[in-house]
């Protein structure tokens, strides 16, 4: 829908987080297929896993300023990038996160 549309205009994604649980948007641009350039905290190594190619070091804005000027001049790169959230992108599928809940539930109850 609108996520979508949203991020067809754009070429890349930066999550600056400093803390993150695991943001949704993250998740949303995976699906989309709009390469994620992420702070290397948990909530984001989580969602894009341990080798994913675009993180930066928290606070580190020249290593975010270099990951960037990467993005826009190195086409490979961003094929590499969408390449490894390709291997995630189905773990967001949400009759995946619903089936997840429904054996959660069912064990609680």
């Amino acid at each position: 829908g609108e996520v979508r549309r949203r991020f067809a205009r754009c070429h890349a994604m930066v999550i600056s987080s400093r803390m993150e649980g695991g943001a949704n948007v993250v998740s949303e641009a995976v699906v989309a297929g709009l390469p994620v350039l992420a702070s290397h905290v948990p909530g984001n190594v989580g969602l894009l896993g341990g080798r994913h190619p675009a993180y930066y070091p928290v606070g580190d804005e020249h290593a975010l300023a270099a990951l960037l000027l990467r993005a826009e001049r190195d086409p490979a790169f961003l094929e590499h990038v969408l390449e490894s959230q390709a291997q995630r992108a189905p773990l967001f599928d949400p009759r995946r996160e619903h089936a997840a809940w429904e054996t959660l539930l069912g064990e609680l109850a």
